[in-house]
């Protein structure tokens, strides 16, 4: 365990790594996280690894750590969980990464009571460590990977020698999440062009929408709804950002999340979208 998080604690500046180091230094980050659930049990794992302005989306939307320190310690189950692809901003401020999870019951050969995927964005603090800065799972079928020993695939934006010259600001990407949301009030087919071809959903009891037919065709079917915008950021390099908010489905107020890539010759652009 001491092992795993000093992860946190050592490596290169981030002026000095590559976009795959940083990648790698994230999904350390997140496995470190995932091994600290299990000696400081789940309530305290979360408030180790969670920055103090973490937002939350379930059971109720607001600051995460005010709702974790309501909650019951230890868990009767276990969490397993691992990351199987992210994405990581050029500068190594910003990433999100995604895999597979599962609940198991906290017993000797406890059985599994819940598959999920978990998707998360972290941001780098001013001491150097990743924290969680939005968390949200989703329910699923059946894994999509193994939670212990799953292999990380990074797809990181830039390579070894990151173009600079690709910038985004964070006026364009407050813009392009108020273009997509008014897209969104007409229809699903005219919010289409703000998705990247490799966007993926995460939709609560569906496995993840990833392959781009089943993506293109996700988005068409979404019903002309009203979404609200709460907040939206970028990297200090202008490559990667997020942004999340709410929408009413059937009268209930729902929440997304979405990541966001700035594309050479092109604008900011979706690559994840949870919504729940």
């Amino acid at each position: 365990m001491r092992t795993l998080l000093a992860i946190l604690f050592l490596g290169l500046s981030a002026s000095a790594q590559n976009p795959t180091q940083h990648l790698q230094s994230l999904s350390a980050s997140e496995r470190a996280f995932a091994a600290a659930t299990r000696h400081l049990g789940v309530r305290n794992g979360f408030l180790t690894f969670f920055a103090d302005d973490a937002v939350g989306f379930r059971p109720i939307y607001g600051p995460y750590k005010g709702t974790l320190k309501g909650r019951p310690q230890p868990l009767p189950t276990l969490l397993l969980w691992t990351p199987m692809e992210g994405d990581v901003s050029r500068d190594g401020e910003l990433g999100w990464l995604t895999g597979p999870s599962v609940a198991r019951e906290n017993k000797p050969g406890g059985r599994d009571v819940y598959f999920g995927q978990y998707f998360s964005v972290w941001k780098k603090q001013l001491d150097g460590t990743w924290k969680v800065l939005l968390d949200a799972g989703i329910e699923v079928p059946k894994l999509t990977g193994d939670p212990e020993t799953g292999l990380f695939q990074p797809h990181a934006l830039f390579s070894e020698a990151p173009d600079t010259t690709v910038r985004g600001t964070a006026a364009e990407l407050a813009a392009a999440e108020q273009s997509l949301n008014d897209a969104l009030k007409r229809s699903g087919p005219a919010a289409a062009e703000h998705y990247a071809s490799t966007a993926r959903f995460h939709i609560d009891s569906l496995q993840p929408i990833t392959a781009l037919h089943a993506t293109q065709g996700f988005i068409r079917s979404l019903p002309a709804t009203k979404h609200q915008s709460y907040a939206s950021s970028c990297s200090s390099s202008g490559d990667l950002g997020y942004s999340y908010g709410e929408y009413l489905q059937n009268g209930t107020t729902m929440y997304y999340i979405r990541t966001w890539k700035y594309l050479k010759g092109s604008l900011w652009l979706v690559t994840v979208e949870w919504r729940g």
